[in-house]
């Protein structure tokens, strides 16, 4: 995801390559903000800042951006695609999906 690369704060380029190894588990500000030595608050500031998006929109981008490329190479269910890119809700997994690419993850699966 370059488009939220483009900045020069290492700290944060840690913290994008953490949430891209390990976004299908539970990701929290409090989680990140411990392993990377900030406090909650200038972890979100600092990734705001650097990216332009909030920490959860980014997992949410992270996450949704793996789930189009399992739709599309693989043959697994929607909700087995949900529950491998982090989300236990699939219901919740399929708004999120249409949210960002304006299709429902099944329909997203035809189009392409």
């Amino acid at each position: 995801m370059p488009q939220f690369n483009n900045h020069r704060d290492e700290k944060i380029n840690e913290v994008q390559d953490w949430i891209h190894n390990y976004s299908s588990g539970v990701v929290t500000i409090n989680k990140l903000a411990k392993q990377f030595n900030f406090s909650e608050r200038n972890l979100k500031r600092r990734f705001s800042q650097a990216t332009g998006i909030s920490i959860n929109k980014y997992v949410q981008e992270v996450r949704i951006d793996r789930a189009k490329k399992q739709l599309l190479a693989t043959d697994k269910t929607v909700n087995e695609i949900s529950v491998d890119v982090g989300y236990e809700n699939s219901s919740f997994f399929s708004r999120l999906f249409k949210k960002s690419t304006g299709l429902t993850p099944a329909k997203w699966r035809k189009n392409d």
